[in-house]
């Protein structure tokens, strides 16, 4: 058997062949981009707010109004019980790199109702707007 070395492609061509691996990288890359969507929390009508009365609305009424609550914090020094609702939504648009690229928004709100001895006396409305960026 006799082997012989393949034939040299021709000057013109010569670049061509390494272009292409990288032309592929850059197209793998740029498909990997990507967005994403998450919801925390659940829909609550906090129109109805209006409708509870300090002193005078329970929690039962409050939660068959607005659903159960996220979180329930009791401060025992305090005699207060707070039901904390939240729907908060995520959009990230980024590029899974070693680093990573991407920015985001997070929107939404979050909820406190406070009540002593299962009693309604008052909330606190936290709205959410906030662009996140990283690198």
């Amino acid at each position: 058997m006799n082997f012989t070395e393949p034939p040299e492609p021709p000057a013109d061509q010569l670049g061509a062949t390494t272009r292409i691996p990288w032309i592929l990288l850059i197209l793998s890359l740029l498909s990997l981009t990507g967005c994403m969507a998450t919801w925390t929390g659940h829909r609550v009508p906090i129109e109805k707010l209006s409708s509870f009365k300090p002193g005078e609305t329970t929690a039962e009424q409050v939660e068959q109004t607005l659903g159960k609550p996220e979180n329930i914090v009791h401060k025992s020094m305090d005699g207060l019980t707070v039901y904390i609702y939240q729907s908060i939504v995520n959009v990230v648009l980024g590029v899974p790199l070693p680093i990573s690229v991407g920015r985001g928004r997070q929107r939404g709100f979050m909820l406190n109702v406070v009540f002593r001895d299962g009693v309604y006396r008052g909330f606190e409305l936290t709205q959410l707007n906030q662009t996140l960026l990283w690198r």
